[in-house]
């Protein structure tokens, strides 16, 4: 890999010299280093350059072609096509990029497609569907586009409802409106859909006409109040609410007795989530967006609800305000049901519009499910938050320990502050240093920029009491 980056490097260099400047001055001032080059160059076999071509975006490697003669086509040989334009405010540009991409197309000799990527703004539509046409054609597997038209969104053309090779397929802000309802893709293995509405009519048929897919994700898609998912090969579910969709279904049923990893996104002022009872179900994300300051009755009840459906879980996986509210509920002394999960995933993302945690929730939170389920293996925190400093929650967090975490092996604390003793999750870390006789290693990844600074803290730390005198401390 390390000698096809330098290759890919000096192949980028040489392109850039060569458009660029004069024939004139590139022969005095670099054949030299051109010459050592091309001698390296000219050992490898076309299929080897080609390949490392395929690492460059598609306008990067066409400019490969004035290295030489036998360059001239290489680049066209490439499995990948990548054409990206984001700038809205540039007419004349964008129509030199559409005629310079057709041009390019024009040359390809590739038979076979591996992967095409289209991130447009504002697209030419007639454009977009031959560079799509020209994919399918020639069986592409991995398809990716992202196309914004504020006046008309774009709409999938006819072919891409039928394509047996395609393996992954990404779009965001494109309409799919199938002819007459029909859809056909029995290769796709991973799907997602960003920012459309989806009938209910389209969605089902998405799901019977996708029989290998393994991976759904649905970002920002609303116009469906179920998902039911029967086929046993699909493992994987990630669905996360619009912000602001008004129209948004206000309940979603999810049916998929065969799924095992979920992770879930909840506008719970707009839309209630009901999973349906799924034996199957290991691996659970959990959160909220659009809370107020004051939390709703319902989101309580919501989340109680929930957590009953999957207390058979091995992973939890909470973020942000759904850590809020599990935290509340906990203090009001709601009993946690998940007396199984193997592995806990706590994540702050500090956003100041979105998260109303305060500095106690997310340690509190995790002492407390530490407490309920003594099964927890794993401990992964991550707090990208600039000040979680309280001097006087020690006892506190104490009190909430009702002894030792005896099966608590692995620790990984990321973003922790390394500037005051008073840090949360630095003390969580003691804490959990003392209660964990089991521990093999602890990862503590610290915010830290001053070097002495972090060999000080680094010290500190060391010096903390220890229960497990196997322990492994690994500071960065």
């Amino acid at each position: 890999m390390d000698s096809q980056a330098s290759l890919l490097l000096s192949t980028r260099k040489s392109a850039a010299l060569h458009s660029r400047v004069p024939p004139s001055q590139t022969v005095s001032s670099h054949s030299g280093n051109r010459s050592s080059r091309t001698e390296l160059m000219d050992q490898l076999s076309d299929d080897l350059i080609a390949d490392i071509l395929s690492l460059l975006d598609t306008k990067e490697a066409a400019r490969t072609s004035v290295l030489g003669s036998r360059w001239r086509f290489l680049w066209a040989q490439s499995p990948n096509l990548d054409f990206e334009f984001l700038d809205w405010y540039q007419p004349n540009k964008r129509k030199e990029f559409v005629d310079g991409m057709n041009r390019l197309i024009g040359a390809c000799k590739g038979k076979k497609l591996e992967k095409l990527t289209i991130n447009f703004n504002d697209c030419s539509v007639p454009d977009v569907d031959h560079w799509i046409d020209f994919g399918c054609e020639r069986n592409v597997q991995t398809v990716k586009l992202r196309i914004q038209n504020e006046r008309h969104p774009y709409i999938l053309p006819k072919i891409m409802y039928t394509s047996s090779s395609l393996v992954s397929l990404s779009l965001e802000f494109c309409n799919i409106q199938p002819p007459e309802g029909k859809i056909k893709w029995p290769s796709l293995i991973k799907l997602q859909i960003s920012g459309v509405q989806i009938s209910q009519l389209v969605m089902d048929n998405i799901l019977l006409a996708s029989p290998r897919l393994s991976s759904l994700q649905l970002h920002q898609c609303w116009g469906f109040t179920h998902l039911t998912i029967n086929s046993t090969n699909l493992h994987d579910l990630v669905l996360r609410d619009p912000e602001d969709q008004i129209d948004l279904e206000p309940v979603l049923t999810i049916s998929a007795p065969h799924i095992k990893y979920v992770d879930l996104l909840v506008y719970h002022m707009k839309r209630e989530i009901h999973l349906q009872p799924c034996s199957s179900l290991v691996s659970v994300g959990y959160n909220f967006i659009g809370m107020d300051k004051v939390i709703p009755k319902a989101v309580f009840f919501d989340t109680e609800t929930f957590f009953e459906e999957i207390h058979h879980i091995q992973e939890l996986h909470l973020q942000d305000a759904s850590i809020q509210v599990v935290s509340k509920l906990l203090d009001h002394g709601w009993q946690l049901p998940t007396g199984n999960i193997r592995c806990l995933r706590m994540d702050v993302a500090w956003d100041a519009k979105q998260t109303l945690l305060s500095s106690l929730d997310l340690p509190l939170c995790t002492l407390v499910i530490l407490n309920a389920s003594p099964t927890i293996d794993t401990l992964i925190i991550s707090c990208d938050y600039p000040q979680m400093l309280e001097d006087n929650w020690t006892q506190l967090a104490k009190e909430k320990c009702n002894g030792d975490f005896i099966n608590l092996k692995f620790i990984k604390l990321m973003n922790v502050v390394g500037d005051s003793s008073g840090d949360p999750i630095r003390t969580l870390a003691q804490i959990l240093l003392e209660r964990t006789p089991a521990l093999q290693k602890m990862e503590i990844w610290f915010n830290v920029q001053d070097r002495d600074d972090f060999m000080k803290i680094s010290q500190t730390v060391h010096a903390f009491p220890k229960s497990s005198t196997e322990a492994l401390m690994l500071l960065h």
